[in-house]
């Protein structure tokens, strides 16, 4: 391999297998060089003026792409005066609830840098103060306070808490600066529902999942007593934590574990999650139903479930 083509692919390999042809260039290869590895599909265009290095080996739709490969398609078209927002944001802060959309990574740049817009990639113009950037993960990108305000008040509801307990579990946001994410709410469409999803927010929750079942659980009155409940052994050893609990007067504590699809579907996670079934219903305190993404397409196949479980015998 050449010296400029070993460059290229170095470079493309820290970048999500991307590169855009300035830095092509810059590194001695020519238009036409580039045009032909096009022509054999080692080469594949992307945005205008990027290409995906390897082609080969990546999904042929840009929905399927790692998301590290078209966000930086679209840093590279866009350059570094352009932040991530809305979902690319909470991406890039590894905020979890969010739907899988179509694809879109969402940029914005500060009025006067407009640029044309790209298949694949939507520039917003947004004027921003600087308290409202920050960099994660080498990213420019809104705060996980702007980040949220903005997604919440445009989310469903679901999905609004799912990331709300997702930035609370992963300390990415402090339970204090949940009045932050309020103040930035005053007088824009969509605040009065908000505010309910702030208020609903817990970081216990472990997972979208678990967020969708407790509040699918409150919904019909049934809001779980426990998150996160703390199974001992008849020595007092922790065996581990039930996801959502009930307490129930004179009867074992009845506990709801949501199996989401990752990781549990892994086979070395179903093996984890049967012993730990097998511990939890072991030590004659608990007992125990399960949940997965599929069963939430039936929200009264789970209440029905929780009832039959929490009714008085």
């Amino acid at each position: 391999m050449q010296p400029a083509e070993q460059y290229v692919t170095d470079l493309a390999e820290k970048q999500g297998g991307v590169i855009s042809a300035t830095q092509a260039l810059a590194a001695g290869m020519t238009r036409r060089g580039i045009s032909r590895r096009c022509g054999t599909r080692a080469w594949r265009a992307l945005a205008a003026g990027t290409y995906l290095v390897g082609a080969s080996a990546y999904p042929l739709t840009w929905a399927e792409m790692p998301f590290e490969t078209r966000l930086s398609a679209a840093q590279l078209v866009h350059g570094p005066n352009a932040f991530a927002v809305l979902d690319t944001a909470a991406r890039v802060h590894r905020l979890e609830g969010l739907p899988f959309g179509d694809g879109t990574i969402h940029l914005a740049r500060a009025p006067g840098q407009e640029r044309h817009q790209q298949p694949g990639v939507r520039l917003h113009t947004w004027r921003t103060d600087p308290s409202d950037l920050t960099v994660a993960d080498g990213v420019p990108a809104t705060t996980v306070v702007r980040t949220l305000a903005d997604l919440i008040l445009t989310s469903g509801r679901f999905v609004a808490v799912s990331l709300l307990d997702s930035a609370l579990n992963l300390r990415h946001l402090k339970p204090a600066e949940l009045e932050q994410v309020e103040a930035r709410l005053v007088g824009m469409r969509g605040a009065l529902n908000a505010r309910k999803y702030l208020a609903a927010a817990n970081g216990l929750a472990q997972s979208p999942l678990e967020t969708r079942v407790r509040l699918i659980a409150t919904d019909a009155g049934l809001a779980p007593h426990h998150l996160q409940y703390p199974v001992r052994s008849p020595h007092g050893v922790i065996l581990g934590y039930g996801d959502l609990a009930w307490e129930r007067p004179g009867r074992r504590v009845l506990i709801a574990e949501a199996d989401g699809r990752e990781p549990h579907e892994r086979p070395e996670a179903l093996f984890q999650d049967r012993f730990r079934a097998n511990d939890f219903t072991g030590t004659g305190r608990v007992d125990m139903v399960r949940f997965t993404w599929d069963d939430l397409k039936r929200p009264g196949y789970v209440v029905s479930v929780l009832r039959r479980n929490l009714a008085a015998r």
